[in-house]
C-alpha cells in the first residue's frame, strides 16, 4: 500500500510500459537515461527517480497489474490482492483530464471499439494509441465499420 500511495501522491508518469515489462526493462531504461548524463532533460531525471523506486519495488517482489479499462482508476494506484493496479494517467501522454473521462465512460458501459472510446471519452487518437500500445485495448476492434470487400 505504501508504493500505491506514494505514486498516487506524486501524480507523475510512472513509465508504465517499462514497469509492466519487468525489472529488466526498468533497469534498461535507467541505463538509457543515465547514459545521457547532463544531456538528460528534467523530465528524464524525474523519470529516473521514479524508475529507481520501481526497481526497488519490483526487486522486492511487489507486483504490478496492468491498466484495465474497467478496473483501473483514472489517477490512483489501487491495491488489489496485494498487487498494485496502474491508473490510466500512468501512461505518458494520458493526462488527468483524459484519464478521468475514460474512467467515467467505462463506468457507463463497455466500449464497442477504439473509435467508440475516442468519441465517448473525447480523447485524442494519441491517447487511444497509448492505451493500445500497452495492451489495454486488446480484444476491442479498432472500428465498428464493416468492410464490404
Amino acid at each position: 500500500e505504501y508504493y500505491a500511495a506514494y505514486f498516487s501522491a506524486r501524480g507523475e508518469d510512472v513509465d508504465a510500459k517499462s514497469a509492466l515489462a519487468g525489472v529488466g526493462a526498468v533497469r534498461a531504461r535507467m541505463k538509457e537515461i543515465a547514459a545521457k548524463g547532463k544531456e538528460a532533460t528534467a523530465k528524464e531525471n524525474s523519470t529516473y527517480s521514479i524508475l529507481q523506486i520501481l526497481n526497488e519495488m519490483l526487486s522486492r517482489g511487489v507486483e504490478l497489474l496492468p491498466i484495465d479499462l474497467y478496473h483501473s482508476d483514472a489517477t490512483r494506484y489501487l491495491v488489489e490482492d496485494g498487487k498494485i493496479r496502474l491508473p490510466f494517467n500512468a501512461l505518458p501522454g494520458v493526462g488527468e483530464t483524459a484519464a478521468i473521462s475514460i474512467k467515467e465512460e467505462a463506468e457507463k458501459g463497455a466500449f464497442l471499439s477504439w473509435d467508440d472510446l475516442q468519441a465517448r471519452a473525447g480523447v485524442s487518437k494519441t491517447v487511444v494509441e497509448a492505451l493500445a500500445d500497452v495492451g489495454v485495448l486488446d480484444g476491442i476492434p479498432e472500428s465498428m465499420q464493416m468492410s464490404l470487400f
